[in-house]
């Protein structure tokens, strides 16, 4: 009785494995490019011409001639400072 009831235990977890393994997906070939958001890979990053910091290229400011800042206040006063 006893091995019986061992046999059901383990297809019963048997079962439940195989189960959430096809539920998350890690059983299919094709499981997809990453989480949704994520960023493709690398990115550019850039130094604010004013206080240095480096931030991603795509969150940074550019100016007309062509320099890099962090924020608009920056831009402005680094205008500023070229002009004086």
């Amino acid at each position: 009785m006893a091995r019986i009831l061992l046999l059901l235990g383990l297809l019963v977890l048997a079962l439940f494995w195989a189960l959430g393994r096809r539920r998350d997906g890690a059983g299919s070939a094709k499981a997809g490019p990453g989480p949704v958001g994520a960023p493709p890979g690398p990115m550019p990053m850039v130094a604010c011409a004013h206080c240095g910091l480096h931030l991603a290229q795509a969150e940074a400011v550019q100016d007309a001639e062509g320099r890099w800042f962090c924020s608009e206040d920056h831009r402005a006063q680094g205008a500023r400072g070229a002009r004086g």
